[in-house]
C-alpha cells in the first residue's frame, strides 16, 4: 500500500506523474483523506489541470477548513484561470490562518495586477516585500503597478535603495521616470551607466530622453537603431524566402486605382476601430467621416464599431456618408485594434488605408497616399515622426486589399500567444507577420528614417505646422470646433 510519505518525496523530487499515481492509490483506499487530495491537486495545477486542481483541493478545504496552505494553493490555480475575485478570497482566507503566507500575498498582488487595480496590486506587492526583500518578480511587479499609476517619485523613490539587485533595467526604469519628471540631466546619467547600450529599451528611452529635451537630431540615431533591430527580428521570425513565397502568388501587375462608385462604394476605404465613449476617439471619428469624402475624393470611410459607441456617434458617422460596421464586442480591448485590418480580406474592397480615430486625415497624407497609388506598389507605410521608430505604424498604412495571408484568422491566433497583450500589440503583430511581406514592394514615406525598399521623403510642399504631424491625435478642443452633426 502507497504511503504518504513515499508520494511525497517523489512530488518533492519533480516526479510529479510518479506522484499521482501513489495520490490516486491513497485516494481510492481512502478518499477523504485531505492531505492526498490537497496534493493530487497541486499535481494537477503543476500539469496544467487546473479545474481538475480547484476540485481537488476544494475537497480538502472542506475536510481540513483551517489549512492556509489549502487555501492558498486555491488561490493559485484560480489565478491561472483569471478568476481573479475567486483567487482573491482565498488568498485573503489564508492570510488570515497564516499572516507570513508569502505565496497568498504575492497572488494578491498578482490578482490587482491582473484587475488594473493598480494602488491595491503596489501595496500588496509592498507587503510581499517585507517577506522577501529581493525577490526579483515582486520587485518588477511593484515596479509595474507604479508605472501604470504613473507614480514617477515613487518609482524613484523605491529604485534608488535597491544597491544589491540595480541592473540595467532597473537604471532604465529609473531614468524613464525621471524624464518624466523632467530631471533629464539624472536620467541621462542612469542611462549612461548603463553596462549594456544597445538594447530595446535603452535605445527608446534614450529617443524619448534626446526628443524631450528638444535634442531632435541627436534622438535620430537611436530611432534608426530601434528599426533596424525590429527589422531584423521580423526577417528572423520570417524569413525572407518565406516572405517571396507569399508574394510568388501575387498578380504581376498591380490594378489600377478605381475610384469608387455607384455600383461599388467600397472599392477604396478608410478604415477605422471605433468602441467605448471617450470623446478623445468618438467625437474625432465623426470628424473623420465627415473629413474623409472632402480629402480622399474616390474612398469612402468605414468604421469597425461594438455596441459600446453611443448611438449618438453612430448615428453622426453615418450621417457623413461613412459605413458602419457592427462588430461583437470583445472583452480583450487590444484585439479591438485589428479590426480596422479586416478589410484586408474583404473581397469588395481593391485597396484599403488603416487609420486612427483619434488622427483626423490631412492633407500632408493624402499628398503621400497620391504619390503611392502612381508608383506601382503594392503597400504604403507612413512614418512622420521620430518617435515613429516601428516598422510599421497600425494607423498609418494602407495597401491592396487580397493579396495578404488572412490576417482576421492570424490576428486573433496572433494576439492570444503574444505577451504582452498591450495597447500596441497590433504593430507588433505587423511587425512580426506582415512587414517581412510586404517591405519589397512597399513606397515608405519618412522624412526621418531609412527603412524600407523604397523609402523617400513626404512630398514636397505636404508640411504640416511644427506641432502636427501625420497620426497625430487632434486635441478634442479642435475637434469640438469642428463637429457638428449633420441636419438633415
Amino acid at each position: 500500500m502507497a504511503t504518504m510519505a513515499e508520494a511525497l518525496a517523489l512530488h518533492r523530487e519533480g516526479r510529479v506523474d510518479e506522484a499521482a499515481v501513489l495520490y490516486d492509490r491513497i485516494l481510492a483506499a481512502h478518499p477523504d483523506q485531505p492531505d492526498a487530495l490537497h496534493l493530487r491537486g497541486v499535481v494537477s495545477m503543476q500539469r496544467g489541470e487546473l479545474r481538475e486542481a480547484v476540485t481537488m483541493i476544494g475537497k480538502a478545504i472542506v475536510l481540513r477548513p483551517d489549512d492556509a496552505a489549502f487555501y492558498s494553493n486555491l488561490a493559485a490555480a484560480l489565478y491561472r484561470l483569471q478568476m481573479f475575485d475567486q483567487a482573491l478570497n482565498y488568498a485573503s482566507r489564508a492570510m488570515q490562518l497564516d499572516s507570513k503566507s508569502f505565496q497568498s500575498r504575492m497572488i494578491t498582488a498578482q490578482c490587482f495586477y491582473a484587475k488594473e487595480m493598480w494602488q491595491d496590486s503596489a501595496d500588496a506587492y509592498n507587503e510581499a516585500l517585507a517577506l522577501d526583500p529581493d525577490n526579483r518578480n515582486l520587485i518588477d511587479g511593484r515596479l509595474g503597478a507604479l508605472q501604470a499609476l504613473a507614480a514617477h517619485e515613487q518609482v524613484v523613490e523605491f529604485i534608488e535603495p535597491l544597491s544589491c539587485t540595480m541592473d540595467d533595467q532597473l537604471r532604465i526604469s529609473k531614468a524613464q521616470a525621471l524624464r518624466e519628471l523632467k530631471r533629464f540631466d539624472e536620467a541621462l546619467s542612469e542611462l549612461e551607466s548603463c553596462s549594456a547600450k544597445a538594447g530595446h529599451d535603452w535605445q527608446v528611452n534614450m529617443l524619448k530622453l534626446m526628443l524631450d529635451r528638444g535634442d531632435k537630431q541627436g534622438a535620430i540615431p537611436h530611432g534608426q537603431a530601434l528599426l533596424e533591430a525590429k527589422d531584423m527580428l521580423a526577417t528572423q521570425r520570417l524569413s525572407e524566402s518565406s516572405a517571396a513565397e507569399f508574394r510568388s502568388a501575387w498578380p504581376r501587375t498591380v490594378p489600377e486605382f478605381r475610384p469608387n462608385d455607384d455600383e461599388h462604394p467600397e472599392r477604396n476605404v478608410v478604415c477605422f476601430s471605433l468602441w467605448g465613449d471617450n470623446p478623445k476617439y468618438t467625437y474625432n471619428a465623426v470628424l473623420n467621416a465627415k473629413k474623409v469624402p472632402l480629402e480622399y475624393p474616390g474612398w469612402s470611410a468605414r468604421f469597425y464599431v461594438d455596441g459600446t459607441v453611443p448611438t449618438e456617434i453612430v448615428q453622426a458617422l453615418v450621417d457623413y456618408g461613412a459605413r458602419v460596421i457592427p462588430v461583437e464586442a470583445d472583452p480583450r480591448t487590444h484585439l479591438k485594434l485589428f479590426w480596422r485590418f479586416l478589410a484586408t480580406d474583404d473581397p469588395s474592397v481593391e485597396r484599403f488605408l488603416c487609420r486612427d480615430c483619434d488622427a483626423v486625415v490631412n492633407y500632408r497624407e493624402v499628398a503621400a497616399v497620391q504619390e503611392w497609388l502612381l508608383s506601382g506598389r503594392r503597400f504604403h507605410v507612413m512614418r512622420d515622426h521620430p518617435e515613429h521608430a516601428e516598422l510599421m505604424m497600425a494607423g498609418m498604412w494602407g495597401g491592396v486589399a487580397g493579396v495578404l495571408p488572412q490576417l482576421s484568422q492570424q490576428a486573433v491566433e496572433y494576439y492570444e500567444s503574444h505577451e504582452p497583450k498591450w495597447r500596441w500589440v497590433d504593430q507588433d503583430f505587423l511587425r512580426d507577420r506582415v512587414w517581412p511581406i510586404i517591405k519589397a514592394d512597399c513606397l515608405v514615406h519618412d522624412d526621418f528614417y531609412a527603412m524600407g525598399g523604397d523609402c523617400r521623403r513626404f512630398p514636397a510642399g505636404s508640411e504640416l505646422s511644427e506641432s502636427e504631424h501625420v497620426g497625430g491625435y487632434r486635441p478634442r478642443f479642435a475637434a469640438e470646433q469642428d463637429y457638428a452633426p449633420k441636419s438633415n
